[in-house]
């Protein structure tokens, strides 16, 4: 099967990658990309092991601000150092001082808890909602995850279209090729922004209330804290929503037995059929050889989870959207080993609740057709507009 390199890096790519990440697996399982010179890797028993892999650095490679030059280069550098310190781009001590702290706060039985003021804000949200005019993604899957990790993380509804502002400016950031002095001075200025709100926040908090989150905040630091309120908010938020809409509109759009399909099968299928992070960057520290090709110390590795979930070896007809399938909870969008997602549980909640609420509400309604157009984005799942037409 054909893979050429130049397809990466096009807008058909931006805009559908599925297409692209077969034909990258069907040529093989790990290839080298000289474009962008970093590994692909896209087999699911590949992509499985290197997730566990301690010789692969969580930690991404030199070089994203290259092309900055004079105050954008030191704004960058202040970017790169909050990113550094996010869970998800981070080794050993580090990584496990950090997840110590927020282990607790994010246990399955804390995300539990959040189920019933999960299921209310979407019942909520959904009895506002025309269905012919709606569009899920940004009328109900965006403000549903934001209102359940914004109440989650304590922050007070009046902060949360700021938030929200701080959160699209760092998001794009880490979403380009490479560092944008005009992206790079935006996500500096969010990020000194969020210090100073979260400062503000501390100092305001009386001494007997309580707050979880900002225990855990306290726990790691001064320099820590905004990086791991950050993650924990961007990763509740995005990637949450982004995964909902996907689930609504696979089971608006499927025949009768996915509508009727548990909804637990439902969410782990939606995560599987499209996850919302597509790679997670690795960067080699040994020599490494893997399904016959040699990775040496420096080399940056991609491991693209959503093609590994899609692997035909793995799951029968894979392009198929079907709930219930055989090894269903093999999926890795939210990943594996040390980095495996805190969130998860939390985010299962959120999902579990959202679409629930969405398919008691299509039962009592007869959905002629959906509408689901994606935003160009490399590397991520991102809805421009989930309509249905009732």
């Amino acid at each position: 099967m054909s893979f050429a390199p130049a397809e990466l890096l096009s807008d058909s790519f931006a805009t559908d990658p599925h297409p692209v990440y077969h034909r990258m697996r069907g040529a093989a399982p790990v290839l080298w990309h000289e474009p962008t010179a970093g590994w692909y890797v896209t087999g699911h028993r590949e992509v499985g092991a290197l997730l566990r892999e301690p010789t692969l650095s969580a930690r991404p490679g030199d070089g994203f601000t290259d092309r900055l030059t004079g105050g954008d280069r030191a704004a960058g550098d202040r970017v790169e150092d909050f990113f550094d310190r996010w869970m998800v781009f981070s080794d050993a001590p580090a990584h496990t001082r950090l997840r110590t702290a927020a282990s607790a706060m994010c246990a399955p039985r804390a995300a539990e808890a959040w189920r019933d003021a999960a299921s209310r804000d979407a019942n909520t949200l959904l009895a506002d909602l025309d269905l012919n005019t709606a569009d899920f993604a940004h009328d109900f899957a965006l403000p549903l995850a934001t209102a359940v990790t914004c109440d989650f993380l304590g922050v007070p509804a009046d902060d949360r279209e700021q938030l929200g502002v701080w959160s699209d400016a760092l998001m794009a950031y880490l979403a380009a090729q490479w560092a944008e002095p005009a992206t790079t001075r935006q996500a500096d200025r969010a990020l000194a922004e969020l210090r100073a709100y979260l400062t503000a926040r501390t100092a305001a908090r009386p001494r007997d209330a309580p707050s979880p989150c900002l225990d855990m905040l306290a726990a790691v630091g001064p320099d820590n804290a905004p990086a791991l309120f950050a993650q924990l908010l961007t990763g509740g938020i995005e990637p949450v929503a982004a995964c909902l809409a996907t689930a609504i509109a696979e089971t608006a759009a499927g025949p009768g037995p996915v509508l009727e399909a548990d909804t637990a099968d439902l969410v782990e299928e939606a995560l599987r059929f499209d996850a919302p992070f597509h790679i997670v960057p690795r960067t080699a520290t040994a020599e490494l050889v893997v399904a016959g090709s040699r990775l040496r110390p420096g080399d940056r590795v991609v491991l693209v989870i959503a093609a590994a979930n899609r692997d035909p070896l793995v799951h029968r007809d894979p392009d198929r959207f079907t709930p219930g399938r055989p090894a269903a909870g093999r999926h890795l969008a939210f990943g594996a080993g040390q980095h495996y997602c805190l969130g998860a549980p939390l985010a299962r909640t959120v999902l579990t609740a959202g679409l629930e609420a969405v398919r008691q509400r299509l039962r009592s309604a007869a959905v002629r057709g959906v509408t689901a157009e994606r935003e160009p984005r490399v590397g991520a799942t991102v809805w421009r507009r989930v309509a249905l037409m009732a």
